[in-house]
This record gives structure tokens, sequence and C-alpha cells, in this order.
């Protein structure tokens, strides 16, 4: 991922393109009338919804994904009266959707566990019977299959990594990988379908995207339409008609091309543009969805009433607009030539000196917990009055984060670096002045009992660091992101302890160990909280070398999302139990748990904690406020927070309840969503607390 690039909007020219191009549009509405028009088959929706890939599968019954604002795309169910059944969840869905007998095939992108650029194509299928999903082979790079009428021939487009292209056909119940076929000359392969025994795929070559035939007979590639400048994808295909979708007239239309006669013809007018296709079991209708204001709905049209316009595929609209823009380029990457001997000299990248990269800034200051924000347990970050700088190499595995602080009185400095080109990322945190020096010593009263006295050292400025390690394995898919984190931490202060066996002060270090795991369904555009999901976190903390000063803790946590009580509300609820073994022992080490809001942190023998916490919107909609402010949503998360916690010398109930207020927001033209609130609340000491609140997707 590049760094940003904050650029302010210039909102004259939005406005003066806005009435430019909607003079455009009508104009051409009325030249393109009539529209082709069907019988919808999905219900009416309120919110914007997406139908893709409708596949009959009998019963009068179709099968699609779909997804909307509210919810994660997901197999359904569509009856004849527009009835829905959910069937699952989906996950980064790469190609159509297609049947084979009672199964339902798709590829869908597979990160690697570690490395954010090291992906997979895998192949699933799910079982409309049994509700079974099964994941074909592994770390592969298939797309786009395709299975043949009589479904027992599975072909799909093979991307190796070692570059180029080839076909992939499965046969039986496509676990036999039955023959490879490689690529045309240099050419990508896109997409394939099988007409008349012979399969034809759609090519992407210098000349443009070109249709060629594979003959099994002669085991040899025909070009069948030469390089063409426009889009064909969704290759279905019956009798002897190979159908696709294609822009060729400026708005993507369904269109047939008869492999014996060669004729192609336009079968619909779409005014907005169709979306995918599909063909009833019969092949006497078409199945396809068609984009409105709403989204794109599934219209299904008896394929005698389609248009069956002659077309020629060389007949391309140009548009006038980006011609034009094109004569104002420096060049034309078509037809630009790289002489033999060129003028500029290859340099090679050095990482050292290119680690350090400013690109933003944000007026506050604010600290994330990464490991807590990849595992879902912890969203939002509390804000201080501040600035901050951020740093992002052009890799992308080196982050930098310098800020400036204030907070009661202190005028504190912060700096966070991160690592990310080692198996482990390697994050090292420093603060300074963020209050002062603390001095521990042991006091024995007659009264009290035996307890660790803190003294503040002022005017000695408090210094805090730690260096920590962890590898953040994910093994997200099916819509589902999971994943686990180890850990290790190495954490180091100038406050001091004095022990008795040596007779002097020791500055304070610990050594942390950790793992956190987790399991979460993915968010919808407008959830708030995920609507189902689970994490653990285990940690344990030790002094390493103290003698007899400090002993061991150990923590443990376990979260749990759950849907409210209605669509994108969520729910939260986690507990929360430490435990310090200090039997022998002269300190207790500080404290792993967040106690409730509205209390400092403190020390304790033992603690548990219970959390809830209940999202959900307030307002969801657009509002431009100003020029450069632009609001998205407003939403509340009201929160109640209980803790029973063994001090030093005896046992305390906390409890704090209150509401986060948050807003998302683009501000100044800034492309990136930014969210910003506000924390209010009271505890049982009857005191009141604010905090502000932010986050950001740097």
């Amino acid at each position: 991922r590049r760094p940003p690039r904050f650029t302010l909007f210039p909102y004259t020219t939005l406005f003066r393109s806005k009435s430019v191009m909607t003079e455009k549009w009508r104009v051409e509405d009325s030249v393109r009338a009539p529209f082709t028009n069907g019988a919808r088959i999905n219900t009416k929706s309120e919110d914007y919804t997406v139908y893709s890939y409708p596949i009959d599968v009998g019963g009068g019954k179709l099968v699609a994904l779909k997804s909307d604002l509210k919810r994660v795309k997901s197999l359904v169910s569509i009856g004849e009266d527009g009835s829905e059944e959910f069937l699952r969840h989906m996950g980064n869905i790469n190609s159509p959707i297609v049947k084979a007998g009672n199964k339902i095939i798709w590829t869908e992108h597979i990160q690697s566990p570690r490395w954010e650029l090291k992906s997979y194509s895998e192949l699933f299928s799910y079982d409309l019977k049994s509700g079974r999903t099964v994941q074909t082979g592994a770390q592969e790079r298939q797309f786009n299959p395709y299975v043949n009428i009589s479904g027992d021939t599975l072909i799909t487009v093979c991307y190796p990594i070692t570059g180029s292209s080839g076909l992939k056909i499965y046969t039986g119940d496509f676990s036999l990988l039955a023959k490879e076929i490689k690529a045309p000359g240099a050419g990508q392969i896109k997409e394939v379908a099988i007409v008349c025994g012979d399969i034809y795929v759609t090519v992407t070559t210098d000349s443009g995207l070109s249709i060629y035939r594979y003959s099994d007979d002669e085991d040899s590639w025909s070009e069948e339409i030469p390089g063409i400048k426009t889009s064909i994808s969704n290759l279905r295909s019956f009798k002897e008609d190979l159908l696709f979708l294609s822009s060729k007239d400026g708005v993507n239309n369904i269109y047939s091309y008869n492999v014996k006669s060669r004729d192609l013809r336009k079968l619909t007018n779409s005014r907005f543009g169709v979306g995918s296709l599909g063909l009833s079991a019969d092949g006497q209708s078409i199945f396809y969805t068609d984009f409105n204001h709403k989204g794109y709905d599934i219209i299904v049209k008896e394929r005698d009433s389609l248009l069956w316009m002659p077309a020629i595929f060389s007949d391309i609209k140009d548009d006038e607009f980006a011609s034009v823009l094109s004569l104002g380029a420096g060049f034309n990457a078509d037809t630009i030539k790289v002489p033999e001997q060129p003028l500029y000299r290859s340099k090679p990248y050095r990482k050292g000196l290119n680690i350090i990269k400013l690109h933003s800034w944000a007026p506050l200051y604010y600290n994330v917990d990464a490991i807590k924000s990849l595992s879902y347990e912890s969203i939002y970050s509390a804000v201080k009055p501040g600035f901050i700088l951020f740093s992002q190499n052009t890799l992308s595995t080196a982050n930098l984060i310098a800020g400036y602080s204030w907070k009661r009185g202190f005028h504190s400095g912060h700096l966070k670096f991160t690592y990310r080109g080692l198996y482990p990322v390697i994050e090292y945190i420093a603060n300074f002045n963020e209050r002062y020096r603390h001095h521990y010593t042991i006091v024995n009263e007659s009264n009290s009992g035996r307890y660790q006295k803190k003294d503040t050292i002022n005017g000695s400025p408090f210094f805090g660091s730690q260096l920590s390690l962890y590898s953040p394995i994910s093994f997200s898919k099916g819509g589902w992101s999971s994943g686990v984190i180890p850990s290790l931490l190495w954490r180091y202060t100038n406050d001091s302890f004095y022990s008795y066996e040596k007779s002097r002060y020791s500055n304070y270090q610990s050594v942390k160990l950790g793992i956190s795991l987790y399991k979460v369904l993915n968010m919808a555009v407008r959830d708030i909280f995920p609507r189902k999901g689970t994490g653990f976190n285990f940690q344990a903390s030790a002094v390493p070398f103290s003698g007899e000063n400090f002993g061991s803790l150990i923590y443990s946590s376990i979260y749990q999302y759950l849907p409210g009580l209605s669509a994108n509300h969520g729910l939260k609820l986690k507990i929360s139990y430490q435990k310090q073994f200090s039997e022998g022992k002269n300190y207790l080490l500080q404290s792993i748990m967040e106690f409730p809001d509205g209390y400092e942190t403190r020390y304790s023998r033992w603690a548990l904690s219970l959390n809830a916490d209940y999202a959900f919107p307030l307002v969801v909609r657009d509002i431009s406020i100003t020029p450069i402010l632009y609001l998205k949503r407003i939403y509340l998360i009201p929160f109640i927070d209980f803790c029973r916690n063994s001090g030093e010398k005896s046992i305390e109930t906390l409890a704090s309840c209150g509401s986060d207020i948050l807003f998302d927001v683009n501000f100044l033209g800034i492309s990136y969503p930014l969210t910003a609130g506000i924390r209010v609340g009271y505890n049982l000491e009857k005191n009141s607390f604010v905090e502000f609140l932010f986050k950001t997707p740097l």
C-alpha cells in the first residue's frame, strides 16, 4: 500500500464537471432509447443492493450472490415469488459462480498467512443439498471456472507464479486433472467457455482483447476474433452461440456470437449497463442483472423476445472526452518504444536510506495497540491534544509515527517504529515525560500491614519504552477473518524499585509473552462491530533476574460479538481475569488488564472484569455540512464496565457506564474516511470523565 497523498479537491471544477456530464448523459439517454425491459425476479429493496451471477438450479429457484450496505456478500436462493433463503457467507470472490450438478463452484482470493502481497486463488464448491463447502487444492492460482452442459468437465484459467497463463481441465468429480493447455502465443487468457465441443477463450494481447478457439482434435489454437479495444466478459454458451457481455457501444450489454455462421448479435439495450448474465436450464430464457440507482436487479427475459440486432466487432463507440484527454497525454503506452540504449541509468534501491518518508500529519495524538486492533479486540482509540506525523517507506514495510501530546500539564513526546519486512513484525515504542518518575519501596505498618509505597520524583521526567515481536498469521476465507498472533515484548522504564538484597534502586523492566486468537465475520459497509465472532487473549509477564522483588502475572480475556436488535446493531461482551503470583516477593507487577473507563491503572493481586458495549447507528445518510466537511454517519456505543480488584490492601469494586458518540467524516476533500468522537461517562465514585476518540485507516 502506497502512502496516501492528501489534496484539497477543487470544488468549482467538481460542480462544473457535474453540469457538463449531466447534459452529456441526458443527450445520450435520449438517443439510445428505447431500452430493454424485463421482469424483475428479486423483491425491491430500499437500500442499495447488488445481485450478481444468477444461476437456474431448477424447481423455480435461482441461486445468486447478494451484497448490500447492511450485510456482507452471501449466497442466496431466490424463489419465483422473490422470497430469499440465505445459504452461506462468501469471501473475496474473484470470478463468476457456476453450477455443476448440485454444486455451486467459484474461486476465492486467499491471502498468504503472513504476507499481504502473496496470495492465491483457490477453488471452492458448495453442495446445495447438504450445505457443505469444500475447498479444492491449496496455494494455487485458478480463476473463472466453467462447467460444460453435461456437468462432467470443469475448466479453470490458471496463472502460474512463473508467468503466462493456461487452462486446467478436470473430469469426473473434478479431482482428476485431465489436461493442461498453455495460452496462445504471449497472450493472457481471461475467461473460457465450451461451444460445439471446442474451447473458446478471451485473450489479452498487445492489440487488445481477442477470442481464440482451441480444437482438441487439432491440439492447436486459432484466432477467431482479432484484437479489439473493448471489454468481453462473463462467457456463457448455448448450442452454437457464445454469449458474453461487452461495452462496445459504451454501455455493458449482452451479445451473442454464433460460432458456425460467425454472426454477432446485440441482445439487450440496457439503460445503465448489465452486470452479469445466466441461462435457464432449458436455455430458453436469459437471466441478467441490470443496474439502477438502487443497485443491480435480476431480470428475466425470454430468448425470443430479445433484440437480436446485427452488430460488428470493429464498430466500437469512442468516448469523446477520453479522445480529447488522450490528445493531451505526454505519450501513448500502446505505441511507446524503448530504445536499445536508453539514456537513463538504473540505480539500486537502498532500503536503509529510504526507510523514512513523511507523508501526512494529524492535529492530535493517538496510539493504537496493533495486536488488539488486528484481532478485533479493540476498534477505537482515545486521543489527546497534540499532533502526530506519519512516515511510510515505498515498500510499505516500515512505518514511523512521531508525535507530541499534552495532558494534565505534561508535554510529552512519542515515537513508534514498525518494521514488517521480516516474518515477525518488529515494533519499538518510546514515550517521554508523560508524568514524573516513580520510586517504589516496601513499608511495614502495624495498622496497614505490608505494602509498596510509591514516591513521585518531581521534576524528573518519566521515560518508557518497549520492543515487541509479533507475527500476525491470518487464515481468513469464506467471509470470515480469523488468525493467531503470537507475541513477545520487552518493556523498560526509568521507574525504579529498591532492592533490599542488593541495597540499591534498579530500573523497572519486564518481559511479556502472549498469544491472541480470533475469528469474526467480515463487516458490511454499515457495520460498527462484526455481527458474529469471538476472540481470546492470553499473556504472561515477569521481571527477569529480579530475585526476591517480583513474581509473575498471567492475564486472559475472552470477547464475543453478537448481532443486535436490528441491522448493523452489534453487541460486544468481554470477560477478563488477571492474577499475580507474588508470594514471598516484595513488589507487584504492573497490571495488564484495562480497568473500567474513568479509573487509573492500578496494582492488583487478582482482578476480574466484565464489559459490555452495544453499538447502533443514529444517522446513516450523506450530509455535506460545508465544502470541506462531509458527514457520512453518526452512531452511539453505550457501555458498562464492572471490575472486582484485589489491591494491595483490600478488595475494591470498580464500575463505570457511559457512551461513545462517533462521527464518520471526510475532511478537506481527503478520500480516506476518518472517525472522530467523544466518550462521556460516570464511575462508581460519582466522578464524570470525558475522552476524545479517533480512528483512521493509516
